[in-house]
């Protein structure tokens, strides 16, 4: 069976994309610059379609915002949601129990006042300490990770805290996992409903050959790579409603395109298949 006879065969009702943040600020309840936004994409005569696309504070609710993430991606009421930030650590620094025992470790650590989820340097300290290998390198990567650090890519390491770390989102996404209580790709299988997948639009804008760095801001520049983008990513879902909005902001954009990674899963349309190590260590969803 060829992947678009693949594609044809599976009906989706609805897919949710998240554009991330390690940053605890961004999820304050009065954040009006937040970078963490929620795309809904359904599918009206079986077009994937744009529908809904909000920052994370004007989800429904009085709770604060990263709270009302966890409740909804909790109901499992969609097909699939693809999130922009880490599903786990190194295959070294997974600690006992797999990736179930990294979802129980970094709930038991230690939090600041008022922050949903712990620092990045508490969390890439308490790995290092209790794994079983020494600290060789200052910032490891998954087997996921180094496919695209080959190709030039700007990726983050889950496990450094320092200047531009990976770390903190590493932290954030984690803590969000577990608490949502979602099945999670690759450990559940792509036919399971509500299921979380690792995102990295990035990747996927590189893969497709659209504008992969650069289109963040206000200039010139960054608003035409914007452009480009969203006329590309129209093979794949209409976005006709939101245009505007998607325009204006790169975060918004990166949503959409987190989304379209979740519906690679569901479709089995991906561009690399899981190898063995996903099962410790996780893996990036790209579209093909």
């Amino acid at each position: 069976m060829s992947c678009k006879e693949t594609e044809e065969k599976v009906a989706l009702t609805r897919v949710l994309g998240i554009d991330f943040s390690g940053n605890h600020l961004m999820w304050r309840t009065g954040c009006s610059t937040s970078n963490v936004w929620i795309a809904e994409i359904t599918f009206p005569e079986g077009q994937a379609t744009l529908t809904g696309l909000c920052q994370v504070q004007r989800l429904s609710g009085s709770a604060p915002p990263f709270d009302r993430l966890v409740a909804d991606l909790g109901t499992g009421i969609y097909d699939a949601a693809g999130i922009d930030a880490p599903f786990s650590v190194p295959d070294a620094y997974v600690p006992h129990g797999g990736h179930r025992g990294l979802l129980l470790h970094v709930a038991g650590l230690p939090m600041r006042p008022g922050q949903p989820f712990p620092d990045g340097g508490t969390f890439a300290q308490s790995l290092i300490q209790q794994a079983a290998v020494p600290y060789s390198v200052s910032k490891p990567f998954r087997i996921t990770e180094q496919i695209w650090a080959s190709q030039g890519l700007s990726v983050r390491s889950t496990l450094w805290a320092g200047p531009r770390p990976g770390a903190p989102m590493t932290a954030a996404c984690l803590t969000l996992l577990y608490r949502a209580g979602a099945p999670i790709w690759p450990w559940k299988p792509a036919s399971t409903e509500g299921l979380l997948v690792e995102a990295f639009p990035m990747a996927q804008l590189f893969l497709w050959g659209l504008p992969f760095t650069g289109y963040n801001g206000n200039g010139v520049t960054p608003r035409t790579a914007r452009r480009r983008i969203i006329s590309g990513i129209q093979a794949y879902i209409v976005t006709t409603r939101f245009n505007a909005v998607l325009q204006s902001n790169a975060d918004a954009l990166d949503a959409v395109v987190a989304g379209l990674a979740a519906l690679a899963v569901k479709r089995g349309y991906l561009a690399f298949t899981s190898a063995p190590i996903a099962a410790r260590e996780g893996w990036i969803a790209v579209y093909a």
